[in-house]
């Protein structure tokens, strides 16, 4: 028997497929490709790229994304299974009816346009052969060590023509790579390099084995969509995030600061009617936002990185909150900013519950002394308790069991407050408010997530969604009262 060394030599020739390294910055600041392949420092910290002995500091691995792509088609298995995009879905499919990402607008506008790659036009739509891949593309920072306070950063790839009880499985999740940290990195483009050189050479077409006609084709693979939470997403689209004046990656709407108050951060409420510094807006219209538009989104971009100095450069991006032209747009396949949707995890599960908790309690940022949405502290001990022992009876089927609300929200994850907001919270939190007005603003936020969570959605169900929204926003500004001289007044 060989031994294993020889045995992964073996199976990475039968594979074709090994990890292709890339020098980068020790801080992770950029990797050295593209823009910065010749550099013999870090334009960011500075930091030398080579050691004493003239090796490189740190590497990234990147995982090729193309031979694995490839190897599905050539296995008939898989080959069938990346079939359902273009068979199961498209026969089962019904007009007016959302059960995938392949009902919604952007991709149904991608079938009738040419590829574009750089100045050039290709002959072939996107998505106009069957064996057309649809992909996502995902990134999110995560902590290696307990203790520590590193931070890695993982590149995901989602394969979209597998079913969906399948495309999300751990087996078939691709990993192209993972920044090593140990910070944020300066230039994540410059960590996505390869991949969008990849996605382009797939955009015209590689040659590739299918082993259901047993015939070679050009194999085609386009990114749809990208996601992360907000952090991760502005970082893609380099916008300066949720803390930028102009915080919205989805509209134009202006942040503004809490008045008579040394706290830097920006806030983004509807009304301003009450705020005591003059602005621009006074009063946002929730169902007329000012949406940003992928030609405008694009021609800031631009501004930005055209503008003669660094001062102006700045001023303009802090006015429209992009930091420049992100990597990605090479992509035609890609609209900024609606190909990029927000996270339904990290917004609701992981930051609207929790901040709802927290006005609740009487936590959130020392302002809810004296306001009437607060609970007494033993009727919130009570729920606490109440919501710790409600899974005794609840089936293992609907989750797993909760912690105690009341003591430590940091042993909740978004699954523990996916169950506890839809079936014990309602139960749980009825009468427990000083005015009913709370309890019922947050029934009505239960009714739009149930909606929002169905197998299929209508049109008349996202028409429904959207107004509900709208409506528990406006509310939410007329319930809860704000500090010192801006108060909202019920």
């Amino acid at each position: 028997m060989q031994n294993l060394a020889k045995t992964r030599s073996h199976v990475r020739a039968l594979a074709r497929f090994k990890p292709v390294k890339f020098a980068c910055c020790i801080n992770s600041c950029i990797c050295y490709t593209g823009p910065y392949a010749n550099l013999d420092e870090c334009p960011n910290c500075k930091t030398s790229r080579l050691n004493e002995s003239g090796r490189a500091r740190r590497m990234f691995s990147y995982m090729p994304l193309i031979p694995r792509l490839r190897a599905l088609m050539s296995n008939r298995t898989h080959a069938t299974q990346l079939q359902y995009r273009a068979d199961e879905h498209a026969k089962a499919r019904r007009p007016g009816t959302t059960t995938d990402i392949f009902d919604r607008l952007h991709y149904r506008s991608l079938l009738g346009e040419r590829v574009v790659v750089g100045d050039r036009t290709y002959p072939h739509n996107y998505f106009s052969d069957h064996r057309d891949i649809a992909l996502g593309f995902a990134t999110d920072g995560f902590a290696p060590f307990k203790k520590r306070k590193h931070t890695a950063w993982i590149l995901l790839v989602f394969n979209y023509n597998l079913p969906p009880d399948q495309r999300f499985q751990k087996d078939n999740i691709l990993c192209v790579g993972i920044i090593p940290g140990p910070k944020k990195p300066w230039d994540a483009d410059s960590f996505i390099y390869p991949l969008v050189r990849e996605l382009l050479e797939l955009a015209v077409g590689v040659s590739t084995y299918d082993a259901l006609s047993k015939r070679l084709f050009a194999l085609r693979a386009y990114v749809i969509t990208g996601f992360g939470d907000i952090p991760a997403v502005s970082m893609l689209m380099r916008m300066k995030g949720h803390n930028g004046l102009c915080p919205c990656r989805m509209c134009g709407i202006l942040g503004i600061r809490i008045p008579d108050s040394r706290n830097k951060i920006l806030y983004v409420p509807l009304s301003r009617r009450n705020h005591p510094t003059p602005t621009d807006v006074v009063e946002y219209c929730p169902e007329k936002l000012p949406l940003h538009s992928h030609d405008q989104f694009m021609a800031q971009a631009k501004a930005v990185e055209s503008a003669p100095t660094e001062i102006q450069r700045e001023e303009l991006a802090k006015a429209s909150g992009i930091k420049g032209i992100p990597l990605l747009s090479a992509l035609g396949s890609l609209r900024f900013p609606q190909s990029f949707p927000y996270n339904f995890m990290h917004l609701v599960w992981e930051n609207l519950i929790l901040n709802l908790i927290l006005f609740w309690s009487g936590h959130y940022k020392g302002m809810d002394k004296g306001q009437p949405y607060v609970l007494s502290p033993h009727i919130w001990e009570l729920v606490g308790t109440t919501s710790a022992t409600a899974t005794r009876t609840i089936p293992s089927s609907f989750g797993t069991s909760i912690p105690n609300p009341a003591k430590d929200c940091s042993l909740f994850t978004s699954s523990t407050w996916f169950v506890w907001s839809l079936f014990i919270a309602p139960t749980i939190l009825r009468g427990c408010f000083p005015k009913s007005c709370y309890y019922k603003h947050f029934c009505s936020l239960v009714r739009i997530l149930n909606l929002c969570l169905q197998f299929e959605i209508t049109e008349e169900d996202i028409n429904e969604i959207e107004l509900e929204i709208h409506k528990w926003v406006v509310d939410y500004e007329q319930y809860v009262r704000s500090f010192h001289c801006w108060k909202i007044e019920s």
